[in-house]
C-alpha cells in the first residue's frame, strides 16, 4: 500500500457500525442478502444524516 493510500485510511477509516430507525430494519436487511447494497455504501449513506443515522434508502 502506498503511503498516500495509507495515510487517506488512517486520515477516513472506513464506517464499521451505523444506527438506523426500527422501520429500516427490513429494508436493510434485505438489501445486504440480495447484495442491492454493501454494507460499506449504506454505512457511508448514514453519514448524510446529522445524527449518523440512517433513516431512508
Amino acid at each position: 500500500m502506498s503511503d498516500t493510500a495509507y495515510g487517506e485510511l488512517i486520515d477516513n477509516p472506513p464506517a464499521r457500525e451505523f444506527r438506523t430507525v426500527p422501520g429500516e430494519v427490513h429494508t436493510i436487511q434485505v438489501s445486504l442478502a440480495v447484495g442491492d447494497l454493501g454494507f460499506e455504501e449504506l454505512a457511508e449513506a448514514s453519514t448524510e444524516d446529522p445524527e449518523g443515522v440512517l433513516r431512508t434508502l
